[in-house]
């Protein structure tokens, strides 16, 4: 909806670039209508800024530049209390020390479920503290994610885009009845007994 209204804003805007001497144009259309186009072009110029500084400042969206900070997140929402579900291709991300121990914890305490394309050292210490690995063979979700509160009623999807090997973006679904959770958690259930 909001593409739609910008596109009818930017309307008076096309209509300057289109016609050679706009000024001429301008000229014989009434005041009240150059007016108005010149209103619409304001709008649709403040509505843009709002979505660009919606879209920056919204909290559902996180922007990580750089390997620590990438990790610093991933610490972060691993260390939320709660049932953890991680699907990951190997678990690279998980080298740091703090990230480490923030698992083990989670595995000790029966709340870390991980499912991965094949076991490797760390899914072995993981599974020794007591967490939950399941090897998907076969099938490889090219998404990788993690759900805090899995089977919960409060559950929280974490979805890391990587624009590049040193810069993901994270967005995170929490609202009850958000689709993207719900498929996740669908995918994690059809990995579950495929496993």
């Amino acid at each position: 909806m909001n593409n739609i209204l910008i596109a009818l804003l930017g309307l008076p805007t096309m209509a300057v670039f289109i016609y050679e001497d706009s000024v001429e144009l301008f000229s014989k259309i009434p005041p009240i209508f150059t007016g108005l186009a010149w209103l619409l072009v304001c709008a649709a110029i403040i509505l843009s800024f709002w979505q660009a500084f919606s879209l920056f400042f919204n909290g559902d969206v996180t922007v990580c530049k750089g390997q620590i900070s990438i990790n610093d997140k991933m610490y972060s929402i691993i260390d939320e209390p709660g049932n953890t579900c991680i699907v990951s291709r190997n678990l690279s991300w998980t080298d740091g020390q703090r990230i480490m121990d923030s698992l083990k914890q989670k595995a000790k305490s029966g709340d870390l479920t991980i499912l991965v394309n094949e076991d490797n050292e760390t899914t072995t210490k993981l599974r020794a503290q007591g967490a939950k690995i399941l090897v998907y063979n076969g099938a490889i979700p090219k998404c990788r994610f993690t759900i805090k509160g899995y089977k919960g009623a409060n559950s929280r999807l974490y979805i890391a885009k990587a624009n590049s090997p040193d810069r993901h973006v994270i967005f995170r679904h929490s609202e009850k009845d958000d689709v993207t959770l719900r498929l996740a958690e669908d995918l994690v259930h059809i990995l579950e007994t495929k496993a």
